[in-house]
């Protein structure tokens, strides 16, 4: 009986110093207003949004062994700087215009 009172104790203390922590005053603002932005900038969003989708991804479509794995896509046929021999409308072609541009940019960058 005494580990289950010395355990709810402590769990009350550590809830005190969580509340008394994120109230503390920093450069003006409490704590708890920089986790809040923080949390809600666009690089932590985009990051939250990809983890729900692959996780709804895996719950949505378990992984069995009897998908072939040919129905996957490699990553030489998703990438999207791959490009196939037999698709000749992609081939992009540098001319001497081009060439002279490049070189040009090349040269203000290094100086």
């Amino acid at each position: 009986m005494f580990w289950l009172i010395r355990k709810i104790f402590w769990i009350g203390v550590l809830v005190a110093i969580v509340y008394y922590g994120s109230n503390y005053q920093l450069d003006g603002k409490p704590v708890k207003q920089y986790v809040r932005e923080f949390f809600d900038s666009p690089l932590v969003q985009s990051a939250i949004k990809a983890g729900k989708e692959e996780i709804q991804d895996f719950l949505n479509h378990p992984s069995s062994s009897s998908e072939p794995a040919a129905s996957k896509p490699s990553a030489q046929t998703s990438s999207p700087t791959v490009k196939s021999s037999g698709d000749s409308q992609n081939d992009d072609q540098l001319t001497d215009e081009d060439r002279k541009a490049l070189d040009q940019v090349m040269e203000k960058q290094t100086r």
